[in-house]
């Protein structure tokens, strides 16, 4: 815990400074284990077809890439990024070999295919959080999750929940967000999350939060052009603090600074031949850094038309939900060491 909160005040004192080289390593790590989904979601990229092409990480890329990721150990590893990560059939094994190499590891999925199978085997690879998106509107769940079957999804989630008890684990923490359409109005975006908090009362559920609308970096630019500009009205622009703490790996091992880039479309570096620190601190990056320090972001393509520089800092949720799992992590050991019986 004392060298992660080292590392995390390194990064607050860097980017509250604007200093674009970095002596820390990526916080955070987003990995791609397939760009393949089984959804075609309306407010996401990938239900719209991704421009590149379809394909599943090796386990041979995989191990290269946690080998090169052990120069500066991310603090997290998520393992997705566009695409469904348990369509992937080498989930469970990137999930135990993750573990095995001392990085805590966490997923979101759609849920449609979180079997009691898929289910125990997550458990037993070790994976430490897990996101699930749903909503206790059935309308407006299959609408935002088109494809999706809310009541097979509601009880894949409860599945996974009666699972851990069953086995009488700790991990993963789920944590669910809950889904409603754009157009929803705050009176019903509260009364949305109280019924969707009714449907897991007395279940293991760490947290609920919203699903935040954004425009994906300007990927629907021209469908939700909207979304920018009223960020824009309300507030200034935000440094983005993702060129700070992370980076993204696809599955066929290019790197991007962010994200939210599904398309790849701003390639800073490749795995495959280079090295972890030299892509962090390389001149695409630190160019990017600068170019937010200055707020001065009209020229950098992925970011010129991003509603979430307008938005509440990305640090926030990522730094402290990680800080929250650990001490969750941390005290539930001590309660349940305290809880044994002496001899």
């Amino acid at each position: 815990m004392a060298g992660e909160a080292g590392r995390l005040a390194k990064f607050l004192w860097t980017y509250k400074l604007g200093r674009t080289r970095l002596s820390y390593g990526p916080i955070f790590v987003w990995l791609e284990p397939t760009n393949r989904c089984n959804l075609r979601c309306p407010l996401c990229p990938t239900g719209e077809g991704l421009g590149r092409k379809r394909g599943e990480m090796t386990m041979d890329l995989f191990r290269h890439i946690l080998e090169k990721l052990n120069e500066a150990p991310p603090l997290l590893l998520t393992l997705h990024l566009a695409g469904e990560p348990l369509l992937a059939g080498n989930i469970f094994e990137m999930i135990r070999l993750a573990k095995e190499a001392g990085v805590q590891t966490t997923l979101s999925t759609n849920a449609t295919l979180l079997s009691p199978e898929m289910s125990r085997r997550l458990i037993q690879a070790g994976l430490d959080s897990i996101r699930l998106d749903f909503s206790a509107s059935r309308e407006t769940f299959e609408k935002v999750r088109l494809g999706a079957s809310w009541e097979k999804v509601y009880a894949n989630i409860l599945g996974l929940l009666k699972a851990k008890a069953e086995l009488n684990v700790q991990r993963p923490i789920v944590r669910i967000k809950e889904v409603s359409l754009p157009s929803a109005s705050h009176r019903e975006r509260v009364r949305a999350m109280r019924e969707l908090k009714s449907l897991f009362h007395g279940f293991p559920v760490k947290g609920f939060s919203s699903l935040e609308i954004h425009n994906w970096a300007g990927a629907f630019a021209t469908e939700h052009e909207d979304l920018g500009e009223a960020h824009r009205r309300r507030r200034g622009l935000r440094p983005c603090s993702h060129l700070w703490t992370s980076l993204a790996i696809t599955y066929d091992g290019l790197v991007v600074p962010c994200c939210r880039d599904l398309e790849a479309e701003c390639v800073v570096g490749d795995l495959k031949t280079q090295s972890l620190m030299d892509i962090w601190n390389g001149e695409k990056l630190r160019a990017m850094r600068e170019a937010m320090v200055k707020r001065d972001v009209g020229h950098v393509a992925l970011c010129a038309k991003c509603s979430r520089l307008y938005q509440n800092p990305r640090f926030v949720f990522y730094t402290f939900g990680f800080i929250y799992m650990r001490l969750d992590q941390l005290f539930s050991g001590i309660v349940r060491a305290l809880s044994k019986p002496r001899r």
